[in-house]
């Protein structure tokens, strides 16, 4: 009693931690784009001059310059790997523009948003430098003390370079504001948490009641552009002054120059308050990165404090060897040289070199050590490698959008999850009975329940096509109970006790279901190691799914019967049955069976052909993204016919869910439309300040701004097609939405004089360019970026009409934002502009009155984004996809061959493969003919489908689920050959028999799921439904009429009464071995 009672705790325990780990589902089961929303972001990328290149020698050089296309196709890669090395978090990275990258991230915290871009824009380079000391580099150095100007420079940078040791920030006056946990300078424009964790703010003021000035120390948990947040409560009424000072090696920033060791640093003064410091290094011909390291791990440096640990591969060994050997201590160990470890360029540590130093090394964190979650962060960084291009620390353009698929589309994909869910296990009860039923369906939610907490666990995105490797597992779970069960009823047929029927039934069970998850298993890992991101995804749900199945399905179900016979409550196990004792000769058919097969992957390769890239989906092709803002209910309607008024008025009433696909059903002019709906949404503690017009000066009193959708601002929403064309799909836009299109007013205000600029102080003002001008304000009804408006007035300026054109228009004028925001940058969208100009009011007005008159009915104006994007997985990818599912199917062949003995079984399986994925391939093709069939499309719901992601996840789904149903029917003829070195036709021809009960109830339990999927799933799996529909009865037809017709050609002899020996050609089975 004890035994079984252990058991059933170990099996209660199971359930309840795994339980555990998913409660709350809302919490800690993440959801993906298309079915909660998330973040897009847009980065501007450009070369990684990083130190070693010359620009970087220069302190006060801005690096420059954009990535190659090439080296933006690598960095896509890389960050791929760096953000989503699994492939289970759903993060979409694909080229916008030239040198723009978009990341679309699931629904997540700020934090976990703001870890995100820490990742992307931190390139993760590690350098190993010597620095310069006054002893073998003097001259050098004080021919840099000598002449600060870049006439030196050049000289040096065969032979040094900079490096940066830190910097510090100061500031005070009135320009600085405070809350009880943020500190807003707004004359700084920091890189987003650059600080968060890093450095500590040194804050002096006064409490209320007091004049006593005190300083106190605050961590830093994050910092936007002008603001830090602290850990803690700022104790002052006011605050006069503060410092941040941040050197990550604790390195004096004042080195005595009569020390011989003693390094060069060079201060940069970036902006007002605050200060940057350099350090001279040495080039030298080893150049030691982080491209040899071996392995990346947490230790303990010398003060006990957390540091990164690092060994070098062979050749980085003997490189770092030869470079700390020629800087070994002189004089007796009084002089010694400094290595410094570089991380990004900056100078992490640099300890004394006493001994040489060979295969690894650690960085240290300084006097309090790196925390844990820096720790990680390092480990991480420097195991993805570093990126081949550098991204903008600030993001161009930052979104929170919705369900990309819409809340329609969602319920009903839910919706028929869940029933589909629901009918499964009530089948498997009805045809089973109360007893293996029951005890069946309880594996399964198991089965379920336990793969969920292990996503859980690996923080893992679900999306709604995304759920292939869940669905895979259902019906590898739901033909493991179904192939035991069979076993049982054989057992029984046999006249086998309760006891023995289970205890048989298992035994017989097990080496078809270890054979047949093994080799999914096998293959998962390959795709696993060799596959995109998005098939990662799918492999490790795959695998995980498929272990918990092997332990549900065989060992606690076998727990929970032979409990339940020791109870004594079965009596009899009862099983409904479908086909008896079928006696079909499926080999005689074989004919038939080649016939047809080749028709249709004939006819399906003849469609696929002639669609060529039409058959792709804009995950493959990518295309042109447009932006488009739609009329609220704050809209005007004036200057609009009764019919557009109508129309307005209509999508007005419309939902968040009908909106959505309002706007899908509006954009069917364009191909492969995709839609997102964008959510403006600004914390409600940004700091705003509105600039005067007249001379751009801007008080520093705070105030609060928050936009949400449909207040105002408009609907707004993305819109993705194939069409490359941005003129064309610009165009077909403002066809389709008419009216409903939000079109931007504009209206100026009256003119100011800009003051003449300060003689002392000609930089103080922002307008002093045009000091002495001219500023009118300019108000539009919906947010503009300051360039854009500034491009048609140059065209305006530069034409005749109205007055003279203007020569050189674009000198003579700026418009630029008329109010500094927290994060916003120069060129962010706005409703409140201010231009400023030398030219004469009187010149300016008509110009003016036309800019007016063209806002509204400028097509690009209509349009917050309108540019070409790349596609998700791009041709490498696309490749290496391919090679990832060859990979897999060798896999396959070389385990079959290993346990079947002999290579013709993987053959065998491989073939009928190739043929299931053709066939399904092709069908997908001819859908689009179909489609224009009336009847036909109308009835069997079939569109034009084209490949995507959810779609190869797909394929991969039928793979795994064909080799699974062709492994049982080779199981059972190795079982029926039994001991004989001979393989017949009459073998194959009895296993395809005795299995064929199994194979009907296990392909129709799957294919009733995936048709209901298909019918009532909607849209947003409508695609991913209909390959597994056709896919499933095709791999289900290729296990009994191609991969066992294969397998006789290869192996099998002619049963007893025959006349011929085969071994390489299919022999037609005679009336006597029929």
């Amino acid at each position: 009693m004890k035994h079984h009672g252990s058991r059933l705790t170990v099996i209660a325990l199971s359930a309840l931690l795994a339980a555990w780990l998913i409660y709350p589902p809302e919490e800690r089961l993440k959801l993906g784009i298309d079915l909660s929303g998330g973040t897009i972001l847009v980065y501007q990328a450009t070369v990684d001059s990083g130190s070693l290149d010359p620009a970087a020698d220069d302190p006060n050089a801005t690096p420059s310059g954009s990535a190659a296309p090439g080296s933006l196709d690598d960095l896509i890669v890389s960050l791929k790997q760096r953000l989503n090395p699994d492939g289970l978090k759903d993060i979409t990275i694909r080229s916008a523009g030239e040198n723009r990258l978009e990341i679309l991230l699931p629904r997540a915290t700020p934090e976990e948003v703001e870890d995100i871009k820490r990742r992307m824009t931190d390139v993760g380079s590690l350098e190993f430098r010597i620095l310069a000391n006054r002893r073998d580099d003097r001259s050098q150095i004080e021919a840099l003390e000598a002449d600060r100007n870049e006439a030196v420079l050049p000289r040096l940078r065969s032979n040094y370079l900079f490096v940066k040791l830190g910097e510090q920030l100061t500031g005070s006056g009135e320009g600085v504001s405070h809350t009880s946990t943020t500190l807003t300078d707004l004359s700084k424009n920091l890189v987003r948490n650059a600080y968060a964790g890093k450095a500590k703010l040194r804050i002096t003021g006064t409490r209320p009641g007091s004049t006593r000035a005190e300083t106190q120390e605050f961590a830093i948990l994050r910092n936007s552009s002008n603001t830090f947040t602290v850990k803690g409560t700022i104790p002052f009424e006011k605050v006069t002054s503060y410092e941040l000072r941040y050197i990550p090696s604790e390195m004096s920033t004042t080195p005595d120059p009569s020390d011989p060791q003693s390094p060069y640093v060079r201060r940069v003064q970036r902006g007002p308050g605050h200060e940057e410091f350099f350090i001279l290094a040495k080039r030298d011909r080893y150049n030691v990165t982080g491209e040899y390291l071996r392995s990346v791990r947490q230790e303990i440096d010398d003060q006990l404090k957390n540091a990164v640990g690092f060994s070098f591969n062979t050749a980085g060994a003997r490189r770092f060897g030869e470079l700390t050997r020629q800087y070994q201590p002189k004089e007796d160990g009084r002089f010694r040289y400094m290595l410094a470890i570089v991380l990004d360029n900056v100078v992490m540590s640099a300890p004394f070199l006493n001994a040489v130093i060979k295969d690894r090394g650690i960085i240290s964190g300084g006097q309090n050590g790196f925390s844990n979650a820096e720790i990680k962060y390092l480990i991480d960084i420097l195991r993805s490698g570093s990126l081949p291009a550098t991204l903008d620390p600030n993001p161009l353009f930052e979104e929170t959008i919705g369900p990309t698929l819409g809340e329609d589309t969602i319920n009903k994909g839910v919706r028929a999850i869940f029933v589909s869910m629901l009918l499964v296990p009530i089948f498997m009860i009805f045809y089973y009975g109360r007893y293996a039923g029951v005890i069946a369906v309880f594996a399964l939610a198991l089965n379920m329940l336990l793969l969920l907490a292990a996503m859980s666990l690996g923080q893992a995105t679900f999306t709604l096509p995304g759920l292939a490797g869940l669905a895979l597992t259902i019906g590898m779970a739901v033909d493991a109970n179904i192939l035991i069960f069979e076993r049982i009823r054989e057992e029984k047929n046999r006249g086998a006790g309760l006891a023995q029927q289970v205890r048989s039934g298992f035994d017989r069970a097990w080496s078809t279901i270890l054979d047949a998850n093994l080799t999914t298993i096998f293959a998962g890992l390959i795709l696993l190691y060799l596959g995109t991101e998005e098939i990662k995804g799918f492999a490790i749900t795959l695998i995980l799914g498929l272990i918990w199945n092997m332990l549900t399905a065989v060992v606690y179900s076998r727990w929970i019967f032979e409990y339940l016979l020791h109870k004594r409550w079965i009596k009899e196990f009862r099983f409904a049955s479908v086909l008896t004792k079928p006696s079909i000769d499926f080999l005689g058919l074989w004919y038939w069976f080649q016939a047809v097969s080749l028709t249709l992957i004939v006819v399906g390769l003849v469609a696929v052909t002639s669609l060529g890239g039409r058959l792709l989906n804009i995950d493959f092709t990518g295309g042109t993204l447009v932006t488009i803002r739609l009329k609220d209910q704050s809209s005007s309607l004036e200057n609009l016919t009764a019919t557009e008024v109508d129309r307005v008025r209509e999508f007005l009433k419309l939902n968040d869910s009908q909106r959505i696909a309002w706007v899908r059903e509006q954009s069917r002019n364009l191909p492969d439309v995709t839609v997102e709906t964008l959510n403006v949404e600004r914390p409600s503690n940004q700091t705003k300040a509105k600039a005067d017009p007249a001379t751009g000066q801007t008080p520093t009193t705070p105030s609060t701004e928050t936009t949400t959708p449909g207040t105002g601002g408009g609907y707004r929403f993305n819109i993705r097609t194939t069409d490359t064309n941005p003129q064309e799909v610009q165009a077909r836009i403002i066809e389709a939405f008419g009216a409903v299109l939000e079109r931007p007013a504009m209206r100026f205000g009256q003119v100011e004089a800009i003051p003449p600029a300060d003689s002392s102080n000609p930089s103080s003002s922002p307008s002093s360019r045009f000091a002495g001008g001219f500023a009118f304000p300019l108000n539009v009804s919906v947010p503009l970026a300051p360039s854009r408006v500034a491009d048609l007035f140059a065209r305006i300026l530069g034409s005749n009409d109205p007055g003279p054109a203007i020569e050189n228009p674009e000198s003579r004028f700026e418009i630029v934002r008329a109010t500094i925001e927290a994060d916003a940058g120069p060129d962010t969208p706005t409703t409140s502009l201010v231009l400023r100009t030398d030219l004469p009011p009187d010149t300016i007005r008509p110009k003016l009155e036309r800019l007016v008159t063209d806002v509204p009915n400028t097509p690009s104006l209509l349009f917050e984004r309108l540019t070409n994007f790349g596609g998700v997985v791009a041709g490498e990818t696309q490749l290496l996809a391919i090679y990832a599912v060859l990979a897999s199917w060798i896999a396959i062949a070389a385990y079959l061959w290993l346990r079947f003995k002999s290579l013709a079984w993987g053959i065998a399986a491989i073939v009928a493969l190739v043929h299931d994925v053709l066939i399904t391939l092709g069908f997908i093709a001819m859908a689009h003919y179909l489609s224009v069939v009336p009847v036909v499309s109308q009835i069997l719901m079939i569109e034009p489908f084209k490949i995507d992601l959810p779609m190869v996840a797909a394929f991969l789904t039928l793979i795994g689920y064909s080799v699974n149903d062709k492994i049982v029917i080779f199981d059972r003829i190795r079982e029926i050959r039994g001991k004989s070195p001979f393989l017949t036709t009459q073998n194959i021809n009895d296993a395809i028999n005795v299995t064929l009960s199994r194979t009907i109830l296990t392909s129709l339990t799957t294919w009733f799921v995936v048709t209901l999927l298909y019918f009532f799933g909607g849209e947003g799996i409508h695609g991913f439904a209909y390959c597994l529909v056709i896919g499933i009865v095709t791999g289900t037809y290729s296990s009994v009429a191609i991969s066992a017709t294969v397998l006789a050609a290869l192996l099998a002899k002619p049963s007893p009464g025959g006349k011929a020996k085969v071994e390489s050609s299919l022999v037609k089975p005679t009336a006597s071995n029929a």
